[in-house]
């Protein structure tokens, strides 16, 4: 039974690779088939674990869906039904993760956002030619009257 589960995970990681290469979006199940298998890795979850997270994740990437095309045109709606949702999927985590496995997801959402945050700075940065923005009164290259 477990050579199975693996074959069916490699399957699913095998068509999500060649989707992304291919420029297709993945549906909610495989979304939430690769967001188990990450939590899986590092948290070392049990296959009832797996099977409950994967039902979360599932639910929580329609839910963002539908919130996506609902409030796509109002922005501050969507943000707010984001952090809605991810509210919600927390609490339904911390219902199956022991505390130790949750404090470990936690630590690992934080340093996930803190990553992302740094790479679209750099990619801002990036795109704004790497020039600092100065007021001309502080800018040494530029006399004072």
């Amino acid at each position: 039974m477990k050579i199975f589960k693996s074959f069916v995970v490699i399957f699913f990681l095998f068509t999500t690779l060649s989707n992304q290469a291919h420029g297709t979006r993945l549906s909610a199940e495989e979304r939430a088939l690769v967001l188990t298998f990450r939590m899986s890795k590092y948290l070392q979850l049990t296959e009832l674990q797996k099977t409950e997270i994967m039902k979360i994740h599932q639910t929580s990437i329609e839910t963002l869906d539908q919130a996506k095309l609902q409030f796509r045109e109002n922005k501050e709606m969507l943000k707010k039904s984001i952090k809605k949702i991810y509210i919600e999927q927390n609490a339904e985590l911390q219902k199956i993760l022991t505390k130790e496995q949750f404090e470990t997801y936690k630590l690992k959402q934080i340093a996930e956002r803190d990553r992302i945050k740094k790479a679209r700075k750099t990619m801002r940065e990036q795109k704004c030619g790497d020039q600092p923005t100065t007021v001309p009164d502080q800018n040494p290259n530029v006399p004072k009257k």
